[in-house]
């Protein structure tokens, strides 16, 4: 939405086509078209709908974003996008990076060969947020034309911020004393139980140090699936929207400055105002005005 919103503010017009797992209304725009339509398989996000309205629609806009792999809207709208002649930009959100194909590979392996790899050969680029996830997985390997956009922040969620005070009065063991922040998704990719076990050797030699870990958890962490953090309790907190997460970031923040985590991009740059202005891909330049975005 942040992406589409900054496409808007630059002239374009954007829509935005999605099944409705997940689908929060909160997330509304005077600014985009949704389109929402109803899923059948979660697993897969089948939305038969989805796949209609591409049909019928996608000839109409100048470029399409496709967001994420192994689900049905990805596998259809660049399937439908290719046979239409429309050019797309497909986001991978890191599921190529080594790690994340060998989760399930005996499902991933298939896939990526008898589906998904005509996805990523025939899109005109493929989009990566780091130097990091570009060059460790294999994006280059299914499609030369791949570029770095980091994510930005949206201004927004930092209009109506706490008092700097907020985080100690509501952990007042943290007043007055140094910590660690990790502030991200509590995930056993993300390896917090190594970032555990290291602050057991820190502290030793800073005993006032403490350590902040803040951020969604998947319902399914710590549970009878193999984590780094076996035999340590996390707390964490349920999904937060952006603008509690930007918050709780500020309030982090306010407290002695030693912690981890958190790229920013500051200048009034952000990924989605950066990409709206630009009209060049690594592959062709787009002179677009119509923009779909898919999820």
């Amino acid at each position: 939405y942040g992406l589409g919103e900054s496409l808007a503010e630059f002239g374009h017009e954007v829509t935005i086509a999605s099944s409705d797992f997940g689908y929060d209304p909160m997330h509304h725009s005077d600014r985009l078209i949704v389109r929402v339509f109803p899923c059948r398989y979660d697993r897969w996000r089948w939305a038969p709908g989805l796949a209609d309205f591409l049909e019928s629609e996608v000839r109409n806009f100048d470029v399409v974003c496709v967001e994420s792999l192994w689900q049905y809207s990805t596998l259809m709208g660049s399937r439908i996008c290719r046979r239409a002649g429309i050019p797309y930009v497909l986001s991978t959100n890191g599921m190529l990076n080594e790690w994340s194909v060998r989760q399930k590979s005996w499902k991933k392996f298939p896939y990526l060969r008898f589906l998904e790899g005509q996805t990523l050969r025939g899109a005109a680029a493929l989009h990566a947020t780091s130097e990091s996830e570009c060059a460790h997985s294999a994006m280059k390997t299914w499609n030369r034309w791949s570029f770095v956009l980091p994510l930005g922040l949206q201004p927004s969620a930092y209009e109506d911020l706490p008092p700097r005070t907020a985080f100690a009065e509501r952990f007042p063991m943290l007043k007055g004393r140094p910590y660690i922040l990790f502030l991200g998704r509590v995930h056993y990719k993300k390896q917090p139980g190594l970032l555990i076990r290291a602050f057991k050797d820190i502290r030793a030699a800073r005993p006032d140090l403490m350590l902040v870990i803040a951020g969604p958890g998947d319902p399914g962490y710590g549970g009878p699936r193999p984590s780094p953090t076996r035999g340590t309790r996390t707390a964490r907190h349920g999904r937060e929207r952006t603008p509690l997460c930007a918050r709780a970031l500020h309030m982090a923040q306010s407290g002695p400055r030693i912690y981890r985590g958190v790229r920013r991009h500051s200048g009034g740059n952000t990924q989605e105002q950066r990409l709206a202005r630009s009209r060049r891909s690594p592959r062709r330049a787009f002179g677009f005005g119509r923009c779909l975005g898919l999820r």
